[in-house]
């Protein structure tokens, strides 16, 4: 599996979904054996270039997100088992 250090979460305002997502990302972690992977959440705007090893971020931004990092997009924020397939298929790359 890969190394992963940091994950940013990515929306439009930077508070409530990516907030919840973060939790979600933290859990999903946990489970596949990552620790201490420094887990954080914003807004688009504030992202730049290496903020993080892997950024997620909602379908509608994968287009935006992608200068700045690979990304793991998803098309439901709130669905735990795509959030984890994708995972998993990105950390198995």
């Amino acid at each position: 599996m890969k190394q992963l250090d940091s994950v940013m979460i990515l929306c439009g305002m930077g508070f409530g979904s990516s907030f919840i997502v973060k939790t979600n990302v933290e859990k999903v972690l946990k489970e596949m054996g990552y620790e201490d992977v420094f887990v954080e959440h914003s807004d688009v705007g504030s992202a730049y270039e290496g903020v993080a090893d892997l950024l997620i971020c909602g379908n509608d931004l994968t287009e935006s997100c992608e200068k700045y990092g690979p990304v793991v997009s998803l098309s439901n924020l709130f669905d735990m088992d795509e959030l984890r397939e994708k995972l998993e298929d990105y950390l198995k790359e």
